[in-house]
């Protein structure tokens, strides 16, 4: 219900603003749809207390068994006649006479401590199940903020784009009088449209893209299929941080203690190692405690004893399930190092392109974005006012776009780096300016 309503918010907002098809999310926005609708989540995180019930169920004592046996439906004068005797009734009638009755009841006791050892395992495939449910939310928040971020620059490039086609049909729509009036060189002219017409070309591509992302994004988030989804923050320029060896060391550490992927691993040996000391306890015998009662069926007329059953361990003890159990144990050792491995590596490579991400950043002028439009605007005048040509011009426009891709690039790759870092470590760490 509070989804529903959330939603519903968000799109009414979002109608006021761009019109019923559109809606505008924050990347805050974006993270709390996907937290509270992506069904991948919400059907992971069902296997918690589907393994909850399986640890209630190791829990549990086996039930008694009640049997009634040896009950004669009827006794002939010649059956009775052998020995000449009878058995009356259970109370002042005919009900029960010449009826023979046996009862037994058994309970079965669980030796070894097997039912305590087997709770030790289940206890441990809950937290499996959690450490699953927490690796699948690193991994698709992670994918969220990648689509976002792509999302984001696409934008931004679109727009940019769209800024230099404005530019350029001002400069078309100018020059087409001038052109009709016999003043402007008809050839050039349609060189400006064939700049105009690439332009549109880009633009088109790149909405093109931005579908395929907002495909994927409104997956993750279940946004329906005719929404058309506006991420409102723009890509602002990253934090220059202060990268050093001691930080790795501390991030690395981080990792391996909290990563789900890797506390999964350790998770997996020591489920093994329960499981293979359940199994060990499987060699010895349970015991079938035994109470029963006869009537009519042994040499006392109402008969009660007491009794024992249990396996002699002669040719099974359990042996195969043991040997199964030590090896998947350590197959699960080789496991868990081979992830500790992983993780030393994954951080230090996500933490290395960081640190060639923002020192790259860093070469560049913060004036640098501004400039470069004063100057486009400069060369639009000029180019106006005939003060220099069109090869010019065209050179300076291809000039300036490439380098306002460069600097969304750059801004781009710190941010893409940065979650690569935090996907790594298995949290949003704090990283100091």
């Amino acid at each position: 219900m509070r989804r529903g309503v959330f939603l519903g918010l968000l799109w009414l907002w979002s109608g006021c603003i761009l019109g019923q098809d559109t809606l505008r999310l924050t990347r805050r926005q974006c993270e709390q749809l996907f937290l509270q609708n992506n069904l991948l989540l919400l059907a992971q995180q069902l296997e918690v207390p589907k393994s909850e019930a399986e640890y209630w169920q190791a829990r549990l004592w086996p039930n008694p068994t009640l049997s009634l046996d040896e009950v004669n439906l009827w006794a002939g004068a010649r059956q009775l006649e052998v020995f000449h005797q009878t058995l009356p009734a259970f109370g002042p009638g005919t009900f029960g006479k010449n009826r023979q009755i046996s009862l037994a009841l058994e309970q079965l006791i669980i030796t070894a401590s097997k039912r305590r050892k087997l709770m030790a395992a289940e206890k441990i495939r809950i937290e499996k199940s959690q450490s699953q449910f927490a690796e699948l939310l690193r991994a698709l928040r992670t994918e969220l903020r990648r689509l976002i971020l792509s999302l984001q620059y696409g934008q931004q490039w679109e727009k940019l784009l769209q800024t230099q086609l404005e530019r350029v049909r001002r400069l078309t729509a100018g020059f087409r009088r001038q052109v009709e009036a016999g003043n402007f060189p008809r050839a050039e002219w349609m060189r400006l449209k064939a700049i105009e017409l690439s332009l549109q070309n880009q633009i088109s591509q790149t909405q093109l893209e931005n579908t395929v992302v907002q495909k994927e994004l409104k997956i993750l988030i279940q946004v329906p299929e005719n929404i058309f989804l506006y991420v409102q923050d723009t890509l602002s320029s990253p934090t220059y941080y202060s990268l050093d060896a001691g930080l790795l060391s501390a991030l690395t550490d981080t990792a391996l203690s909290l990563r789900p992927d890797a506390r999964q691993a350790a998770l997996e040996y020591a489920y093994y190692d329960k499981r293979l000391a359940y199994e060990k306890s499987l060699k010895t015998p349970d015991i079938t405690l035994k109470g029963g009662y006869d009537r009519g069926g042994n040499f006392m007329f109402n008969f009660i004893g007491f009794g024992l059953a249990l396996d002699i361990p002669v040719f099974h003890r359990n042996q195969g399930h043991i040997a199964w159990a030590r090896l998947a144990r350590d197959q699960a050792g080789l496991l868990l190092q081979q992830k500790r491995t992983e993780v030393r590596q994954e951080v230090a490579t996500a933490f290395f392109n960081l640190g060639q991400a923002v020192k790259f950043f860093a070469t560049m002028d913060p004036q640098y974005d501004a400039q470069l439009d004063a100057m486009m605007d400069s060369y639009e005048r000029n180019y106006q006012n005939r003060l220099i040509s069109l090869l010019e011009f065209n050179d300076f426009m291809t000039a300036y776009m490439d380098n306002k891709k460069a600097l969304l690039d750059a801004v781009r790759r710190v941010q893409e780096c940065t979650e690569e870092l935090y996907f790594s470590v298995g949290k949003d760490v704090v990283l100091n300016p």
